[in-house]
């Protein structure tokens, strides 16, 4: 499932955006992940995102091409 970002959380997210593309560029790309919680008591969704570097990253990505489906 992919989800569309409005311009204001795009803009709220560029400083990981261009981290993620300033690694690439060095040939050691990182990535932008993200923890999905649902505050019950207030009844709201949040994301709170983060930036992995390459090492932390691979391992991920490895196991979510095996894992999740296309």
């Amino acid at each position: 499932m992919k989800i569309t970002l409005t311009a204001h959380q795009v803009h709220r997210l560029m400083p990981y955006f261009d981290r993620v593309r300033a690694t690439a560029a060095i040939g050691s790309p990182g990535m932008l992940v993200a923890q999905l919680r649902h505050d019950s008591y207030r009844g709201v969704y949040t994301m709170e995102p983060c930036f992995l570097d390459h090492d932390k990253a691979l391992p991920l990505e490895e196991a979510a091409t095996r894992e999740i489906p296309k």
